[in-house]
């Protein structure tokens, strides 16, 4: 933690959802988030709470339906980085 920041700052959380807000609303130009996120770096229940406060939990699960094959998807999986 940052003390030397007296504002609020989004979590990642926080942005992701808003990434998926702004990707899915009628009035934003804004792509959703891309598929190559690592969502196993986010802290989960914070995710779904922040989801459920902010209404969006089936625009999440349905993204995280769409990751799911995505990451399964063995052509990204052979152009996956052995870092992993």
């Amino acid at each position: 933690m940052d003390l030397e920041v007296r504002y609020s700052r989004a979590t990642p959380e926080k942005s992701l959802l808003d990434w998926l807000y702004l990707g899915e609303s009628r009035y934003s130009k804004i792509a959703g988030p891309p598929l190559d996120v690592e969502i196993e770096r986010l802290n989960g229940p914070r995710l779904r709470r922040l989801a459920q406060s902010m209404e969006l939990v089936e625009q999440l699960k349905a993204w995280q339906a769409r990751k799911k094959r995505y990451d399964l998807d063995l052509n990204v999986r052979e152009n996956a980085s052995d870092d992993e």
